[in-house]
């Protein structure tokens, strides 16, 4: 169970920055595409 608490957290604080005021899916979708 910490390893899904501690991906969660992690993985919006580095897409929160990168998107700046969008949600989880619209995330999702700008990291595949950047990548």
């Amino acid at each position: 169970m910490p390893d899904g608490t501690t991906r969660r957290p992690r993985i919006e604080a580095s897409l929160q920055p990168t998107q700046g005021c969008g949600g989880s899916q619209n995330v999702s979708q700008v990291t595949q595409e950047h990548e």
